[in-house]
C-alpha cells in the first residue's frame, strides 16, 4: 500500500473503533465501501456501538425522507415546466372551455341568475375569477365572495387571506 493509503487504512480502523459506520468513514476518508469492508472485517461494532448507531436511525430516516421529497418536488417542477411550455399560451376558446368544465365540476347550479363556485383550492378560485373576467366579461367589482368557515377558524385571518389573494375587499 502507498503511504496515503496506509494513512487512510489506519484512520479507518481508528474511526471504526470509535463506533463510526462504514458510510460515515467512507465520507470522512473518501474510500470505497469495498475497501472498508476488507480493512475493517476484523473490527465489528460492539452492541453498545450498534445501539448508538440505531438511535440515530430516526434522524437518518428523516433526512432520507426530506431528500426524497425534494427530489420528487424537483421532478414535478421539471414536468410542470415542460408541460407549461407545450400547453401555453392557451387561446381564449380553450380558456372558455376549461372554465366551462371547471364550472360543470365545481359550480353551484341552484340559481339561474348567478355563477357560483365552491372550492377550497386558491388556484381554482383564481382561475374562476380569471375566467369570469376574461371569457364572460364580468366586472371584478360585481364579484362577491362568500366564505364558509367553521367555529374553530379565525374569521378575520381567513377573510384577510382570501381578500388579499383575490384582490377583493373583505
Amino acid at each position: 500500500m502507498s503511504a496515503p493509503l496506509i494513512e487512510k487504512h489506519a484512520k479507518a480502523i481508528k474511526l471504526r473503533k470509535m463506533g463510526w459506520s462504514y458510510s460515515a468513514i467512507k465520507n470522512e476518508i473518501e474510500v470505497s465501501k469495498s475497501s472498508l469492508s476488507l480493512w475493517l472485517r476484523d473490527y465489528p461494532l460492539s452492541g453498545a456501538q450498534l445501539d448508538m448507531l440505531k438511535s440515530h436511525s430516526e434522524i437518518r430516516i428523516e433526512n432520507f425522507r426530506r431528500t426524497m421529497r425534494k427530489k420528487r418536488e424537483n421532478r414535478l417542477r421539471n414536468v410542470y415546466e415542460v408541460e407549461k411550455k407545450s400547453l401555453l399560451p392557451i387561446t381564449k376558446r380553450e380558456l372558455y372551455i376549461a372554465g366551462l368544465m371547471m364550472y360543470w365540476g365545481e359550480g353551484l347550479k341552484a340559481s339561474s341568475c348567478t355563477v357560483s363556485v365552491a372550492n377550497t383550492d386558491p388556484q381554482v378560485i383564481l382561475f374562476i375569477k380569471h375566467w369570469l373576467k376574461e371569457c364572460l366579461e364580468v366586472d371584478v367589482s360585481e364579484m362577491r365572495v362568500k366564505l364558509h368557515l367553521y367555529l374553530d377558524m379565525n374569521v378575520m385571518q381567513a377573510t384577510l387571506y382570501w381578500s388579499k389573494l383575490l384582490g377583493i375587499s373583505g
